[in-house]
């Protein structure tokens, strides 16, 4: 047997060097984070000594929050029993309820949405998950995939909740790497 290294010291600063490239990388990221603003609003939400730490700049149906690279608008809330064809109901007692949004990319990079990581529903308080059979009662799409720079995608995002909810209330992030979020709350 020879005395050979098992690694080489090459194969070694190759890898030292990427995982300080990607450290680099992830945490650049993480620092052009900005809250979201609501468009045509005079000034951009600034957390100040007079404002309460819990206090969130919150957004509703027809109104738009603006990230550094997305803008997210509520369009309308819908709730329905079934879907089109009948062959998928809401459990007895629940209803599909679903929010239409339009997702513009204001960037200049293709940008990834995705339901199941941008997006927490709470029904009343109580945290609820995005729903394929809710999503099969709005027909015209989710919101889910990619969009060019200066292109909208509209969808829906869909849960399964109580008849009798009186709120709900969506975090939705910019990027699934992001602590930054809008908070939209519809009220029944």
């Amino acid at each position: 047997m020879s005395n050979q290294n098992l690694f080489s010291k090459n194969s070694v600063f190759r890898t030292l060097l990427f995982l300080l490239c990607a450290s680099v990388l992830f945490l650049s990221s993480a620092c052009t984070e900005t809250p979201p603003t609501k468009e045509n609003a005079s000034e951009p939400f600034k957390e100040t000594e007079a404002n309460k730490p819990e206090e969130t700049t919150t957004f509703t149906t027809g109104e738009t929050a603006a990230f550094e690279n997305l803008k997210i608008t509520a369009n309308e809330l819908k709730e329905v029993k079934k879907d089109e064809t009948g062959f998928i109901s809401a459990e007895e007692g629940k209803t599909f309820t679903g929010i239409n949004f339009t997702v513009e990319n204001i960037s200049q990079e293709t940008q990834t949405v995705s339901s199941l990581l941008l997006f927490e529903a709470y029904a009343d308080g109580t945290k609820c998950e995005f729903s394929f059979s809710a999503a099969a009662a709005f027909p015209d799409g989710t919101l889910d995939g990619d969009i060019a720079p200066g292109k909208k995608m509209t969808g829906w995002y869909s849960v399964e909740i109580p008849e009798n909810w009186s709120e709900l209330e969506l975090h939705i992030a910019d990027s699934w790497i992001s602590d930054n979020k809008a908070v939209f709350v519809f009220k029944k």
